[in-house]
């Protein structure tokens, strides 16, 4: 057994329970959960309650001790449901007997900012060795052993029966929801877990034990956000792992009122807390759903059958018009759904009545038999989205016969009741609607094998860390929370980031030899600490073609400034290279202190926060990560070429990306970036980082 299910076995699995707090008075939390464990749990419990003996509760004489010390025999895990400033010397108690695993249910800790108790109950908890569970949950629902701690009662919150599906939730009213969702639907959710506040057991000691239930095929999990220094890092190092045994589906909560953090650039204006989320998801090889409902078809989809074999769907309908719907809505998912072959069609008109409609999807109308279904169930494709009006739903052993490839969906909302009855007495998944036709919800993915596109993290060699290093030290040494765009260009390079021919000069005459020396045309932009965005205040000048333009530029750039920004201190001018014109692409980084550093990608210029089509990963970043974050955004065509216009450097940009990544790594002081913009050229002619923006923070 792993160490991750050594740990938390006792608290998921247990074999013995003490509830402290239980209690006889009837809809009390000591009540239900005590009820929970008499009517269900296939183990030994244990009730503490110093105002009780021995109390008749539904016809049983139960003993009720009056501490957790009094217990004779061992105790796995001690769920707690007393009041908070009691629950450390529960815990205390708990740990010194040797009990390995709590769940508290008890509130009133950090959530209510008590954050001081919360503090005690984690340093008890590694004091004697006990995994924590909440505080301020539901805790644990076990479909196998019975062990359940929801303090809601059943008609108030289902059971569902025992099944193929976990779900991890940070909510717990989520939590319930989606149990009595599943239970009245009789889908198998085995085990819930609800963590509530997260003092020690969080999502990544759950996926991990998850990982290594073989009862357990597909991983749901319900996400609000993240809050430890980390936490996402060591998030998507977990899910990794775990994709490459079995299916995560995580639905995000809070996309639109995610909190944008009121900075000075461009990337950390666009790095919304969601936009974070989703790119972890993606670099995971999660598949995320697009709400709850989404989340448990596509879990009861993949944990039913195996994944298919690539994206090409047939779909199978009584109803054209319903078929074209299922087309619309298979596309928006990045499927595929061909025209049938000129040999199948042939062989499918001899079986099929003579009206029926042989494209893709293929309709064999509401006069189709049992046998017309399972005629054209033997279609070679890749997946089969079977749509009818309910009454050919069970025409099901043809079909069946070829598992991972069939999805039923009814068409009609009188159908309802067939559909569950169906969902009861099959094992595929019947779909009430196709699952709304979202990119985001990255569903294709799960299509590779069983394993998700997943990149590795980056272990080389340091050669430039300390020249790199000099750079920044010495701007923080100056006092300074902001790299001169020159120093930028500096860093770049170390790192062989490609930038154009650059030189500072602090006058007219620095500046005509150094236009000279690297050729003209030239760009001139302003350096000065007290400027962030130099178009601005009219700082930049470009396609300068001599030397009358040059001084010209100059002092176009002194009286614009002088006018817009009085207060910025002129330090001198930046002496560029112009680069020849392409596709504009942003590069940017943003420091979360849960996240670390987020790069984001998108099209760049004055259009990065018009469009928002941006991607995210966390770094490190290596090379098929870098290739999936320019392969999301909807400027992707442009860069492979459209209508007429030359592709561009993709294996530059993908280049720029992942050395920019290295970059972060190992310069933890920045705390925002922007390459912006990074011009891609024609493709074999590279990618040139043409402005950047270093801030600074501690390290």
């Amino acid at each position: 057994m792993s160490s991750s299910q050594e740990d938390l076995a006792p608290l998921i699995s247990p074999s013995s329970v003490a509830l402290v707090g239980a209690s006889p008075k009837q809809a009390s939390v000591g009540y239900v959960i005590l009820e929970n464990l008499i009517d269900r749990f296939r183990g030994t419990a244990y009730f503490v309650n110093p105002k009780y003996d021995e109390v008749e509760i539904k016809g049983r004489q139960l003993k009720f001790y009056k501490s957790i010390s009094e217990i004779p025999g061992p105790v796995d895990v001690v769920v707690i449901a007393v009041p908070a400033q009691v629950v450390p010397q529960v815990l205390e108690e708990a740990g010194k007997k040797g009990v390995k695993a709590a769940v508290i249910i008890s509130s009133g800790f950090a959530e209510a900012g008590n954050k001081e108790l919360e503090d005690e109950l984690r340093a008890l908890g590694r004091m004697y060795g006990v995994r924590v569970l909440g505080p301020n949950c539901l805790g644990v629902y076990n479909a196998f052993n019975g062990f359940d701690t929801v303090f809601l009662p059943a008609e108030r919150a289902g059971r569902p029966p025992a099944g193929p599906l976990a779900l991890i939730s940070q909510s717990g009213a989520v939590a319930a929801s989606i149990m009595d969702w599943a239970a009245r639907r009789n889908i198998g959710l085995s085990i819930m877990v609800n963590y509530g506040n997260k003092a020690d057991v969080g999502d990544v000691e759950l996926l991990r034990y998850f990982e290594r239930d073989e009862r357990i095929k597909v991983i749901t999990v319900y996400v609000e956000g993240f809050k430890y220094p980390g936490e996402a890092r060591r998030f998507l190092d977990a899910a990794r792992e775990v994709v490459k045994k079995k299916p995560i589906i995580a639905y995000k909560a809070g996309r639109g009122a995610a909190a944008q953090r009121a900075v000075r650039s461009h990337t950390a204006a666009l790095a919304g807390n969601y936009e974070m989320y989703r790119g972890l998801f993606r670099q995971a090889g999660i598949i995320e759903a697009a709400n709850l409902r989404d989340m448990f078809d596509m879990a009861k989809a993949l944990a039913t059958q195996p994944l298919p074999r690539g994206g090409r769907v047939l779909v199978l309908t009584d109803s054209g018009g319903m078929g074209i719907q299922a087309v619309d809505e298979l596309e928006a998912l990045g499927l595929e759904v061909p025209e049938l072959p000129e040999s199948i069609r042939r062989d499918l008109r001899r079986e099929l009545l003579p009206f029926s409609a042989l494209g893709n999807p293929v309709d064999v109308t509401g006069s189709a038999t049992d046998q017309h279904y399972k005629v054209v169930g033997g279609v070679a494709a890749d997946g089969i989205l079977r749509h009818g009006s309910g009454h050919h739903l069970d025409a099901g052993a043809g079909l069946d016969a070829k598992p991972g490839r069939i999805l039923d969906r009814c068409q009609e909302v009188q159908e309802a009741h067939s559909c569950c009855q169906l969902r009861r007495e099959r094992d595929g998944p019947v779909l009430h609607q196709v699952p709304r036709g979202r990119r985001d919800t990255h569903l294709p993915d799960a299509r590779q094998g069983g394993q998700s596109p997943v990149g590795s993290l980056p272990i080389r060699k340091n050669t430039r860390r300390g020249q790199a290093m000099s750079v920044v030290d010495r701007a923080k040494a100056e006092g300074r929370t902001k790299l001169h765009e020159h120093e930028a260009f500096e860093l770049l390079r170390r790192y062989s980031i490609p930038v154009p021919d650059y030189g500072v000069a602090k006058d007219e005459e620095e500046a005509v030899s150094l236009a000279e020396k690297i050729g003209y045309p030239v760009a001139v932009k302003v350096i000065s600490r007290q400027i962030v965005h130099k178009t601005d205040v009219g700082g930049v000048v470009l396609g300068i073609a001599d030397r009358g333009g040059l001084v010209a530029a100059c002092n176009k750039i002194r009286e614009s400034v002088k006018a817009r920004a009085p207060y910025a201190e002129v330090e001198g001018c930046l002496i560029q290279k112009m680069v020849p014109q392409g596709i504009e692409l942003i590069i940017g980084a943003v420091y979360d202190d849960v996240f670390g550093h987020v790069v984001a990608f998108g099209l760049g210029g004055v259009l990065t926060e018009l469009y928002r089509d941006v991607s995210m990963r966390l770094v490190p970043i290596e090379e098929e990560d870098a290739w999936e974050m320019l392969r999301e955004v909807k400027a992707y065509r442009l860069l492979t070429g459209y209508r007429g216009t030359p592709p561009r450097d993709l294996h530059a940009v993908v280049d720029v990306i992942v050395k920019f990544s290295r970059l972060l790594s190992e310069n933890p002081a920045i705390r925002e970036a922007d390459l912006n913009p990074v011009i891609a050229l024609e493709e074999g002619k590279g990618a040139y980082v043409v402005d950047a923006r270093f801030l600074l923070g501690g390290d």
